[in-house]
């Protein structure tokens, strides 16, 4: 499969990640960055976006029958798990309840990739450790934890099933920074 230099659906699926977060920052105009790391920040931005327009621009790779399976499944999980968090997010009373759809998410990587699962229990294991060293029991902060978490699953995903490797590069950076800021952020509320 090969996307040539112009992926349409890649530009529809930054696109549906990025409406909920300009719906939120338009609605939270008073929001700031709490990070006080200027590199973690610098490395946050470097993975987001660089993950965009590798996405949108040059996502080129052969991958098997089985691999492009487990990038459209993923991807769309990814997404409407994204989507559904963003509703969590402004609706629900449940303090832990954001990540019981990331662990569901890694049971279907699980049957789906052993890579993948790996991705997405450490990721979601370090954040778990982050929040409760913190002691922390703000509903809002796990479902940000949980969005943070996602898109950079969906970046992973598409990189290493696509076999775009300069993609999982800037993924790696995006996964490993974008929860530390999104908990620094989330630390202080």
């Amino acid at each position: 499969m090969t996307f040539g230099w112009f992926s349409v659906f890649h530009l529809l699926m930054i696109a549906a990640l990025l409406i909920p977060n300009g719906i939120y920052m338009l609605q939270n105009k008073q929001a700031k960055n709490k990070c006080a790391s200027r590199c973690m920040n610098v490395l946050e931005q470097i993975g987001r976006y660089g993950c965009m327009l590798l996405m949108i621009l040059s996502v080129e790779g052969g991958t098997s029958d089985g691999l492009l399976a487990i990038y459209e499944v993923g991807s769309l999980m990814c997404l409407l798990l994204y989507v559904l968090l963003w509703r969590h997010l402004l609706k629900s009373k449940a303090v832990y309840a954001a990540f019981v759809p990331i662990a569901v998410l890694a049971v279907l990587f699980a049957l789906l990739s052993p890579v993948l699962v790996v991705l997405a229990v450490g990721l979601t294991g370090i954040v778990y450790v982050m929040m409760r060293a913190s002691r922390c029991t703000c509903r809002k902060s796990w479902i940000c934890m949980a969005l943070a978490i996602v898109p950079a699953l969906l970046f992973l995903l598409c990189g290493i099933t696509l076999h775009a490797w300069m993609l999982t590069a800037v993924a790696v950076i995006f996964a490993l920074s974008h929860p530390y800021v999104t908990w620094c952020n989330v630390q202080t509320d």
